[in-house]
C-alpha cells in the first residue's frame, strides 16, 4: 500500500510538470508584440490615473505589417493611449520611470502590448511585463 501511495504521488506531480511546461512553452511561443520607444507626454487625470504617449521607434514580432501604438492602444483622455490605474502599488514607480524617460529621452519597452486589440486605451500593468526603462 506505501508503494501504490508513492506511485499516485508521483503521477500526481508528472502531471502537474506536464501542464507547467505546456503552458509555459505556449506562453514563450505567443509572447506578442513588444514596443519601443521614448515618452512624449504624461498627465494625470482627475482620478489620479497617469496617463503617458510613446513616440514609438521600434516594433518586434511584428510579423510582416508595420503597426503604430494606435493598433493596440486607442487614444482617449487628453489624446494619450497608455496609462497606469491611480490604485497600483507600483505607481511611484511607474511615475519616476516614465518621467525618466520623457527628460532624459531614455528609451523604455513595453513588452507584449499586442495583449489589447485597439478598442481601448491600455493599462500597462496588465500586460505582464509593465514597463522597462532601457539605455540607449
Amino acid at each position: 500500500m506505501h508503494d501504490e501511495s508513492i506511485g499516485r504521488r508521483w503521477n500526481g506531480a508528472a502531471r502537474a510538470a506536464l501542464a507547467a511546461a505546456v503552458i509555459g512553452c505556449s506562453t514563450g511561443a505567443h509572447a506578442g508584440v513588444d514596443m519601443a520607444g521614448t515618452v512624449n507626454e504624461i498627465q494625470i487625470a482627475p482620478s489620479g490615473a497617469l496617463w503617458f504617449g510613446v513616440t514609438a521607434t521600434s516594433f518586434s514580432n511584428a510579423g510582416t505589417s508595420t503597426p503604430s501604438a494606435t493598433t493596440f492602444c486607442r487614444n482617449s483622455w487628453m489624446s494619450l493611449g497608455l496609462y497606469v490605474p491611480a490604485g497600483d502599488p507600483n505607481y511611484a514607480y511607474y511615475y519616476g520611470l516614465l518621467l525618466a524617460s520623457m527628460t532624459k529621452a531614455l528609451p523604455i519597452y513595453l513588452g507584449n502590448i499586442s495583449t489589447f486589440d485597439g478598442t481601448a486605451s491600455c493599462d500597462v500593468t496588465k500586460t505582464g511585463y509593465g514597463v522597462v526603462l532601457t539605455k540607449p
